[in-house]
């Protein structure tokens, strides 16, 4: 009797005095509900689970305290006995907290995209850049990703990481001294090849129709061979050259692509339409940050945004002071919103002439001191 009361339950979903529960599966029967009295004690695992009381909140939260204070102990144990691996440890979970930040600010960002109908060119500039910078960090972090996956790998992967953390640990990961000195490098790599873009602009320039045009344009590459620095004005009167043949971006041929690529610190080590796309899209994004820097208003923003904007167009930031970082800025910016769709190779020249001898030509402006004269006696 007891059996066939208990698969009667289980095809009723109670005892056989309660009404049925028609068309409903089986697992739906411990949703939620008030249980019946009658229901063997066998089925207690169609009972509906107890809800999150006070008592499970106290646990939970006495066990997050109990595991920040082994936390904080294992620290302090490493600082006393082991200090260069926790200087090593703090770093990267310094770096973790902050992949973990921007992931989640990213994930707004889209979210904003994607509910109110936002087009990427809308966006706010801080942003914008912060799209830009993710999309940067998580392409460098994909090959050490797959590196970690084959069994026991991932030691190889720490010992790789510590020793060149510049080609394996992304910006987040890096010490404020690692960063600076790592950007250097960067900037060297990428200055170096510098000096070819005049020679391959004169080269160009030969193949102009319009010999004015092209008498101003070799003033102009002539100004920045002798250390000289252009004007805007100069770059902006012959800005229409950039877009039609042989200084539009689609007329380059691949060693010119290549060395461009070099300039704006993309791999050079990709078929040619590879090359052209990424430096039309890198080029134009740069257009989309400066419209969006101009609606903002650049000088809102704070010195190290200023050094990370002027180091993303070409210019290195370390060796200036912040004041004559702010003017180049302005300086780009007057250039970079008067240029349009079809000129975009302009904003890729303009990454030299405007940056290659801009440090010998303001230091007469900015490397005198602001400020009151000194008082007799004073250091």
């Amino acid at each position: 009797m007891a059996a066939h009361v208990g698969r009667s339950a289980l095809r009723r979903g109670c005892c056989c005095r309660c009404p049925p529960r028609r068309g409903l599966p089986l697992l739906l029967v411990s949703s939620p509900g008030p249980r019946c009295p009658r229901l063997p004690s066998r089925l207690g695992f169609l009972v509906p689970s107890r809800s999150i009381t006070s008592a499970d909140k106290d646990l939970a939260s006495a066990v997050m305290s109990k595991t920040k204070k082994a936390n904080t102990r294992y620290e302090d144990f490493l600082l006393r006995n082991f200090p260069n691996f926790y200087r090593l440890y703090s770093t990267f979970m310094r770096g973790f907290r902050l992949l973990m930040v921007d992931a989640k600010e990213v994930f707004s960002i889209k979210m904003k995209l994607s509910s109110q109908g936002f087009g990427y060119e809308n966006l706010t500039y801080r942003d914008m850049d912060k799209l830009r910078e993710f999309r940067r960090d998580i392409i460098k972090a994909i090959p050490l990703v797959l590196l970690s996956i084959p069994p026991f790998a991932n030691y190889a992967v720490f010992a790789l990481m510590y020793i060149y953390p510049r080609q394996f640990l992304i910006r987040q990961f890096w010490s404020e001294q690692q960063e600076r000195e790592f950007l250097q490098v960067y900037h060297d790599l990428r200055a170096a090849s510098y000096a070819h873009v005049i020679p391959l602009l004169l080269t160009q320039a030969q193949e102009l129709p319009d010999t004015y045009k092209q008498r101003t344009l070799l003033e102009i590459c002539h100004k920045v061979q002798t250390n000289g620095q252009p004007s805007v004005n100069e770059l902006r009167s012959v800005q229409a050259l950039f877009s039609e043949p042989p200084l539009d971006i689609w007329s380059l041929k691949a060693n010119q692509l290549r060395t461009l690529s070099r300039v704006m610190a993309l791999t050079a080590r990709v078929p040619a339409p590879w090359l052209r796309r990424r430096l039309l899209s890198h080029a134009t994004e740069i257009g989309h940050l400066d419209r969006a820097l101009l609606r903002m208003g650049p000088q809102q923003l704070t010195d190290d945004e200023v050094r990370k904007a002027c180091y993303v167009r070409g210019l290195n930031p370390y060796i200036l002071g912040i004041q004559a970082c702010r003017q180049w800025l302005q300086e780009w910016l007057l250039l970079s919103a008067s240029l349009s769709d079809s000129e975009v190779s302009l904003r890729i020249f303009a990454t030299v002439l405007l940056s290659e001898n801009y440090r010998r030509h303001s230091i007469s402006y900015w490397s005198i001191p602001v400020g009151p004269p000194a008082r007799r006696g004073q250091a």
